[in-house]
């Protein structure tokens, strides 16, 4: 229980480290992959909870289509939005995660992650160097759930419903040949 817990912030459907080969479902036209760093603004979860960490790498994939702007993590395809004029953009996802199943007389905890992410875009265009903003994670414990072994002292959190709130910096990676 512990360990799916533990990963949730390693594995957050904003963020991810091996994106795979290129993807062929992805619509719009390719930006550019990008090395973003975080750094841990806040946390109501507690201290060190759901493992979250500072400052905190990952590689995604940009794509964008008129006012769409596509966040490859590589498990998925997270579509956003993006104002042209002002280069400012936002996504918006969520997943319900089982942390502990239920068994009678016990429902089970499940929780609630909704992941959002605002910035700006740096460059003009398709020629995008990077961008910056916040990306922000909020859990909260599905109606029915009985997550109380899960907060507090003998939990990993300290309370629920809590947030995660990281600024974000990212950089364009030059590709493999060169360009």
């Amino acid at each position: 229980v512990r360990a799916s817990l533990l990963t949730l912030p390693l594995a957050l459907a904003l963020g991810c480290i091996d994106f795979g080969p290129e993807r062929e479902d992805v619509p719009g036209e390719p930006l550019g992959d990008y090395a973003v760093t975080g750094r841990l603004r806040s946390s109501t979860c507690g201290e060190g909870a759901l493992a979250a960490a500072d400052p905190w790498s990952f590689e995604i994939r940009l794509s964008r289509q008129g006012d769409e702007l596509f966040w490859v993590n590589g498990r998925e395809v997270i579509a956003g939005k993006i104002e042209r004029s002002t280069q400012r953009f936002s996504f918006e996802t969520a997943v319900a995660v089982e942390l502990v199943p239920a068994k009678a007389p016990h429902p089970g905890c499940t929780v609630l992650r909704e992941d959002r992410a605002d910035g700006e875009l740096h460059g003009i265009d398709d020629d995008v160097a990077g961008f910056d903003g916040t990306l922000e994670y909020g859990f909260a414990a599905t109606e029915g759930s009985d997550c109380g072994a899960e907060i507090g002292e003998e939990g990993d959190i300290a309370v629920l419903p809590c947030s995660i709130e990281y600024s974000i910096l990212a950089e364009r990676r030059e590709d493999d040949a060169g360009d």
